[in-house]
């Protein structure tokens, strides 16, 4: 029996047609734009395109395939001066070719023109601001497995006793959807052969599903809701597949200008101390940036933060009014906290 796949287009044959040559040229491109505003810069530039195919087959004749293309840019570099070391990358991921490979590579200079400078921070209770990647790299990790059915079932989840409640703040709504078209994260079923269909996780504040695989629905009395994903050398488990945190209503400069002082985060590194399950995280700001009366004057270094999603997401200082695709799988706006831990050694 031929599985009942959702209609989702996720190949783009102009992808297939790319030739090496101009790849190349798109690459140098954003290489000689970087350069050109700064020479010490080492420069790297990568662009990537990739076709597969997918197909599920069983013992019993369930049969399933699908076509996927993806490409994806990246262009950014080091900047070493003295003992401070600046590393800064910008990169998009489509499943066609319409990725602006000059507007990335102005992002990149943008970003080493405001991480010049660098801004000390005192340790205090400060407004945080996420950028869209720093949502995607340092709150998701943490969302995901409290979301995550297998972690419900054990009782592992912070959210295990939650859903139906409000539990965060009333303008967070996130959907996890695999069916949009021409986004690399999407696809017409799940790695086991279940149709993909929207979900949503969180709807105005209020936890409204968790997302399960065929086996862990099975355990938990429930239905699958169609994310059991694998790699090619694990079993299916329940895994997300493109999160989108719906906007607000304010532009980020405001959200910006609105601070007398905080932090503007975009990734951060180290272990993420702390129960995951719990919510807590902590680590290194890799990049962030210093504001002041309401302006970005430079980059901190030496600077951690901490926080809990479940208690600092109950009341938000706002969210951006436009969310931005990271890598092809979260889309997200810009999320201001209104105080979380900052500690810094200067």
């Amino acid at each position: 029996a031929r599985i009942d796949a959702t209609p989702v287009d996720v190949f783009d044959p102009a992808t297939e047609a790319i030739t090496v040559e101009s790849m190349v040229g798109l690459g140098q491109q954003m290489i000689d734009h970087v350069r050109a505003y700064d020479g010490d810069i080492l420069c790297e530039a990568g662009v990537r395109r990739a076709v597969e195919t997918t197909v599920i087959l069983n013992s019993r004749g369930g049969y399933g395939t699908y076509k996927k293309s993806s490409y994806a840019l990246v262009i950014g570099g080091q900047l070493i001066r003295g003992q401070d070391f600046l590393s800064i990358w910008e990169y998009d991921t489509r499943c066609g070719t319409n990725i602006d490979a000059l507007a990335l590579a102005r992002a990149a200079v943008e970003k080493f023109e405001i991480a010049k400078p660098v801004a000390t921070v005192r340790t205090a209770n400060l407004p945080v601001i996420f950028t869209p990647r720093g949502v995607a790299s340092v709150l998701l990790s943490r969302f995901g497995v409290s979301f995550s059915g297998k972690s419900v079932l054990q009782g592992s989840s912070a959210l295990s006793d939650k859903l139906g409640t409000d539990v965060f703040d009333a303008r967070l709504s996130i959907t996890d959807d695999a069916t949009l078209a021409h986004v690399p994260g999407s696809s017409p079923f799940d790695d086991e052969g279940t149709p993909t269909r929207p979900l949503t996780l969180v709807g105005n504040g209020h936890v409204r599903a968790f997302y399960y695989d065929r086996q862990t629905a099975g355990l938990a009395g429930t239905e699958t809701t169609g994310h059991g994903y694998r790699s090619p050398e694990s079993l299916p488990s329940p895994s997300t597949s493109v999160v989108r945190i719906a906007p607000g209503t304010t532009p980020i400069a405001d959200l910006i200008g609105g601070l007398d002082e905080g932090l503007l985060v975009e990734s951060m590194t180290g272990t993420f101390a702390g129960n995951v399950f719990s919510g807590d995280f902590s680590g290194n700001v890799h990049i962030g940036f210093k504001v002041e009366h309401g302006k970005i004057v430079g980059r901190v270094k030496d600077t951690m933060v901490a926080g809990n999603i479940f208690a600092d997401m109950k009341e938000l200082g706002g969210l951006s009014d436009v969310a931005e695709w990271v890598g092809g799988v979260v889309q997200s706006p810009h999320i201001l906290f209104q105080s979380l831990g900052v500690s810094s050694k200067s």
